[in-house]
């Protein structure tokens, strides 16, 4: 199911499969484990108590995040504090900051990361690298999964000057 969580709105859920935007100052908690459904956040100050669920990060977004392995992909200007272990963290794009403990960080090519936390794994991929390419296709496609999501929001909701106030649009923006 698509599910849309407006700003400032609370939700408890279960089952899994889902695909659930995040519009800031949201709340969610997954009370079975969150494999298969992918969580995307936009604006500040969500709280998300979910495990082994797929968070993808809008650029700018920021995520308070309560559970164990969760896989989390940054575009950019995120904030991720997690509470938990096990995560397995892709970063893209400049200006991410992450609080984590024992999890894996993959720091994409050009990517930038202030990390804070013990324990974790740090892969850092080298701008000559020969994968560089195939990150730069995976961050597309993110990017891509991300302006999807926020259409499908925005048809849910039908507020798209008060969600491009949260991701940082203008009301006469085109969303591609």
């Amino acid at each position: 199911a698509f599910i849309g969580i407006t700003a400032g709105a609370g939700l408890t859920l279960t089952g899994g499969g889902h695909q659930i935007v995040m519009a800031g100052d949201a709340e969610l908690a997954m009370m079975s484990d969150g494999a298969g459904s992918t969580i995307f956040i936009f604006g500040d100050d969500n709280q998300l108590n979910a495990s082994k669920a797929n968070i993808v990060l809008a650029e700018g977004a920021g995520l308070n995040l309560t559970g164990s392995g969760d896989k989390l992909s940054l575009l950019g200007d995120a904030t991720v504090k997690a509470n938990g272990t096990g995560q397995v963290i892709d970063v893209y794009g400049s200006g991410n900051e992450v609080s984590a403990n024992r999890s894996t960080v993959h720091v994409r090519a050009f990517a930038e990361l202030d990390l804070v936390g013990a324990g974790n794994v740090l892969k850092v991929t080298p701008a000559n690298s020969k994968l560089v390419p195939k990150e730069t296709v995976a961050q597309n496609a993110l990017e891509q999964q991300v302006a999807q999501a926020l259409e499908k929001y925005t048809e849910l909701v039908g507020d798209l000057p008060a969600l491009a106030a949260i991701v940082g649009l203008s009301a006469t923006d085109s969303v591609q």
